[in-house]
């Protein structure tokens, strides 16, 4: 949509993909990328409306950390949608916005103003148990993460890291306390979804035909086919890590793929390439058992938010 901020046009998303993160989200942005009548930038996470005006977070790369998370301004933020074409629904996808709701529905509100109530949010939920463990794969793959699972989810080391001003991911168990978050969002935008990813995926024909009825484009049969991508795991051996480190680096040797690639015909290549070289690791029975008690009084609240059970969670 264009909406007008201080007398300046823009071009804003008429919908936000705002996660949970791994959900199901990279997949979700593949297909939508695709759609003819829908417009997504290349980069998905662009974290704008979580980092706009915000101290330039740290993360972790190569087991040391690091400060070169990018934050947009708003004039970079807008250009991402400028290549759009007439008609064109404008939408991005980044899973920190459910987190970092305060500062997120804050930002949102400040700069569409009176538009804000027209911006479409698509949420899809996990359990959160296996959302966690998912979470710390992922991380140990693509940013290093050096602590194990154990260790990483303890309260003192998140709080230890937010003071060191890290980017909220690395907040394991917070991501997926989901129940004031989606309050939140629920009471600042009419215009929500939330679906649950167990059901999602399990009965796509449906789901993609309401996300299509939501969002107002006609349903494109390769959302039908939507695969989840984006895999977690651990490398399968030495030269597997060593190769995996190497392709999530922006080294010398990709700059010729930039010139003759899309930027989505690489960031496939490198996920397809990563995913043969990971193997799964799964969590321990007893450790999934804690952690649900653990999520257990979040979810019940999560239940009367949505007015529906969550059976498939606490009995999972």
């Amino acid at each position: 949509m264009i909406s007008t901020y201080f007398g300046k046009q823009l071009n804003l998303p008429d919908f936000l993909v705002i996660g949970a993160a791994r959900s199901g989200t990279t997949a979700l942005y593949s297909v939508l990328n695709r759609h003819p009548h829908i417009f997504m930038p290349g980069e998905k996470e662009p974290l704008f409306f979580c980092d706009y005006g915000e101290p330039r977070k740290k993360t972790i790369a190569d087991g040391k950390i690091v400060d070169n998370w990018q934050n947009y301004n708003l004039d970079q933020y807008s250009d991402l949608f400028s290549s759009a074409g007439k008609g064109q629904l404008l939408g991005e996808a980044s899973v920190l916005y459910l987190y970092e709701h305060r500062i997120t529905i804050g930002n949102i509100k400040k700069i569409y103003q009176g538009d804000a109530a027209k911006v479409k949010i698509v949420a899809i939920l996990r359990n959160p148990a296996d959302r966690a463990w998912s979470h710390h794969l992922l991380h140990t793959t693509k940013y290093s993460e050096v602590l194990p699972f154990s260790e990483a989810i303890r309260p003192e080391v998140f709080i230890e890291r937010r003071q060191a001003n890290f980017i909220g991911m690395f907040d394991y168990l917070g991501v997926g306390l989901y129940a004031e978050q989606i309050d939140a969002w629920r009471k600042n935008f009419p215009l929500m979804k939330v679906w649950i990813y167990e059901e999602f995926f399990a009965d796509l024909n449906r789901y993609m035909k309401e996300l299509s009825e939501f969002l107002g484009v006609e349903p494109e049969e390769s959302m039908f086919a939507l695969k989840k991508i984006n895999s977690s795991g651990i490398a399968k051996n030495r030269a597997a890590k060593f190769f995996i480190d190497h392709l999530q680096k922006p080294e010398g040797w990709k700059k010729p793929l930039k010139r003759f690639l899309p930027q989505r015909f690489r960031q496939k290549w490198k996920r397809n390439i990563t995913q043969k070289l990971l193997q799964r690791q799964v969590m321990s029975p007893e450790q999934r058992r804690q952690l649900l008690e653990y999520y257990r009084p979040d979810i019940q609240k999560l239940e009367t938010i949505l007015d529906r059970d969550l059976d498939l969670w606490l009995k999972g």
